[in-house]
C-alpha cells in the first residue's frame, strides 16, 4: 500500500477530528481505533512515531495508510480505548500478540462523590503451551528476578528484587485460557486521566525511554507524577515514592543551580531506604551499592548508611573530545525526568513478559 498519512494530516486534521472509527492499515492487517472530538492524530518527528490521541502510539515505518472506511481485503482488530458504560466501565485493548490478547477493563466502584476504578488486566491465551510458559516464567520472576530501576540520569541504573504490585498471594486468577490481573491496589486514588496515561505509557514507550521527551511525546505523560508524590511546600521541594512490594522507599530532592534560581536543576539527590522488615534487607542494601560504587566519578557518589543508599548525581554532557562536562536542565524537563522514573518503577511486571 501507498503510504499518504502524511499530507494527509496536513490538510485534513478537521475532517480527522469530525470521524469517528480510524481504520489504521499495517502490513498484513489493520487496527480499528475510535476517536472522540477531543482527540488529534499527532505525528512526532523526532521520534518517527504517530500519536492516534491517547489510544496508541506507532511507529511511521509500520504504517501502510490512515483511512475511514474499513478495509476489505486485510483482517482487522479493535484496538485502544473504549466506553461500554458511560462513566462508568471502560476498556483498554492492546494489539493482539503472537500467543495471546489483552486488554485492561476500567470499572468505577462505589457511588462517593471521588470516583474510584477497578482495573484488571485481562489475556487470553491462543493455547495452553503458551500460558503454560507464561505462568513459569511469571512466578520465577516474582520470586528472584532483579529489576533494574533507572535514576534521572542516563545510563544510571539501580538493581532491585522485582515483586509483582498486585494485590493476592499470586498476583492472578486463571479460568481456563483466560489469566485476570489486579491492578486496582496500584490505582487506588488515581482518577481516570491517570489510570489513561499510565496505561498508555506503559503499552507505548519502551522501558529504556531516554528524557527529554519530544513535544508531541510529552503531550501524552501526565504533568505530575501518579505513584508518587511531590512536596511543593518543603526547600528544596522533595518527591517521595513508596514501593512496599518492592522493599524501598525512595525520596528525591533537586540541586538548584544557586539557592536563588529555582528553574535550572543541575543535579539531584536520591535516598534509597531498603524498608522490608526481613532478614534479606542488609544483603539488598549493600548489592545495590555495590553494583553503584564502581561507577563513582565527579559527577556520580554514592554513600551507604545502615539500609539507606544515597547518590549524588549531577547532569552531564559528553564534548566532541569524549570528555564530560557539567550542564543544568530546566525545571519542566526534571518534573519530566521525575514523572517517567515514577511510570517505569511501577511498570507492572506483566509488560516484561507480555510479548514473549
Amino acid at each position: 500500500m501507498k503510504k499518504f498519512f502524511i499530507p494527509f494530516l496536513s490538510c485534513c486534521s478537521l475532517s480527522i477530528m469530525a470521524q469517528k472509527n480510524i481504520y489504521v492499515c499495517l502490513h498484513n492487517n489493520y487496527h480499528i481505533i475510535k476517536m472522540d472530538a477531543q482527540e488529534d492524530i499527532a505525528p512526532s518527528v523526532a521520534s518517527n512515531t504517530l500519536h492516534l490521541g491517547l489510544n496508541m502510539r506507532y511507529n511511521i515505518n509500520d504504517i501502510d495508510s490512515i483511512v475511514f472506511i474499513r478495509p476489505k481485503f486485510l483482517h482487522g482488530f479493535k484496538v485502544g480505548w473504549e466506553s461500554l458504560i458511560p462513566h462508568q466501565q471502560f476498556q483498554y485493548i492492546l494489539p493482539p500478540m503472537r500467543s495471546k490478547t489483552a486488554l485492561y477493563n476500567i470499572k468505577k466502584t462505589g457511588n462517593s462523590p471521588t470516583p474510584a476504578y477497578g482495573v484488571n488486566l485481562q489475556m487470553n491465551f491462543n493455547n495452553p503451551d503458551s500460558l503454560r510458559l507464561f505462568i513459569t516464567q511469571y512466578a520465577k520472576r516474582t520470586k528472584n528476578w532483579k529489576l533494574t530501576m533507572r535514576t534521572l540520569t542516563k545510563g544510571r541504573r539501580i538493581p532491585a528484587y522485582n515483586r509483582y504490585v498486585t494485590s493476592g498471594h499470586g498476583g492472578f486468577t486463571q479460568d481456563s485460557n483466560d489469566i485476570s490481573f489486579e491492578y486496582s491496589d496500584l490505582f487506588k486514588g488515581k482518577n481516570l486521566d491517570q489510570i489513561h496515561r499510565a496505561l498508555f505509557y506503559w503499552q507505548n514507550f519502551t522501558p529504556d525511554t531516554e528524557p527529554p521527551l519530544t513535544e508531541t511525546d510529552s503531550l501524552a505523560l501526565p504533568t505530575l507524577p501518579i505513584f508518587g508524590t511531590i512536596d511543593f511546600n518543603s526547600y528544596p521541594e522533595r518527591y517521595q515514592l513508596s514501593l512496599p512490594q518492592k522493599g524501598l522507599t525512595c525520596l528525591i530532592t533537586p540541586i538548584n543551580d544557586n539557592p536563588n534560581n529555582y528553574l535550572n536543576i543541575k543535579g539531584y539527590t536520591m535516598n534509597l531506604t531498603f524498608n522490608r522488615q526481613e532478614s534479606s534487607i542488609d544483603d539488598a542494601a549493600q548489592e545495590a551499592y555495590q553494583s553503584l560504587v564502581g561507577e563513582e566519578d565527579k559527577f556520580f557518589q554514592v554513600q551507604l548508611n545502615e539500609n539507606t543508599l544515597t547518590i549524588t548525581n549531577y547532569f552531564q554532557e559528553t564534548g566532541e573530545d569524549g570528555n564530560p562536562f557539567p550542564i543544568s536542565i530546566s525545571y519542566d524537563e526534571y518534573i519530566q525526568r521525575l514523572v517517567i522514573l515514577d511510570l517505569e518503577w511501577n511498570r507492572p511486571l506483566t509488560y516484561y513478559l507480555m510479548n514473549q
